[in-house]
């Protein structure tokens, strides 16, 4: 019952991150310099070759510290007194 409601935040969200990801992808190839190669410029000139497990490892890393980050900010959020609802507002940006 929760998911037919939530699905249009869910699509824009995945809209979102998509156009966000594109967009880094584009800025860092135009601010490059000569000699190193920004991440996002790597991993898809590196996916045009196929996945390699140095890309998905590094990525699964960046995945997990953010969710490592999110649930400190939550710790400490808890900790200072806000209530739960209070907490996933502060998480949403609003």
């Amino acid at each position: 019952m929760t998911l037919p409601l939530a699905m249009p935040a869910i699509l824009a969200g995945f809209l979102l991150s998509f156009t966000f990801a594109l967009d880094d992808t584009i800025v860092a190839s135009f601010v490059q310099v000569s000699g190193s190669t920004p991440w996002p410029v790597y991993v898809l000139s590196a996916l045009r070759s196929g996945l390699r497990p140095e890309i998905a490892a590094v990525s699964t890393l960046m995945l997990l510290l953010t969710l490592i980050a999110l649930a400190i900010v939550a710790i400490v959020l808890k900790r200072a007194g806000d209530s739960s609802t209070d907490i996933a507002r502060t998480m949403a940006g609003g």
